[in-house]
Formats: structure tokens, C-alpha cells, sequence
């Protein structure tokens, strides 16, 4: 009888890919949560200041 691994990998942590789009997912998230406040808040302010 030999021994045998564990079916573990060896590495420690998240693997990489799995943290890159966790990361992009953070970054898409606050690009698109910001454009989206822009296209709100800008008509907002331009109504705001053109109509005084």
C-alpha cells in the first residue's frame, strides 16, 4: 500500500480568478451605482438652475 493525497488542493485561499471578479464585481457595481446617480442628479441640477 502507498499513500495516498488528499483530494485538497495544496494552494491556500481563494483561487485567483474567483478574487478578480469578485474585485470587478465591486468596481462595476460603484461605476454603474454612480453613472446611474448622475443621470439623475445632473437633469436634476440643470431644471434647478435654469428655471431661477
Amino acid at each position: 500500500m502507498g499513500t495516498r493525497r488528499s483530494p485538497v488542493s495544496d494552494t491556500k485561499g481563494p483561487p485567483r480568478l474567483k478574487v478578480w471578479l469578485q474585485r470587478g464585481g465591486i468596481g462595476l457595481f460603484l461605476f454603474f451605482l454612480l453613472k446611474g446617480l448622475a443621470w439623475l442628479i445632473i437633469p436634476a441640477l440643470t431644471v434647478y438652475f435654469c428655471s431661477r
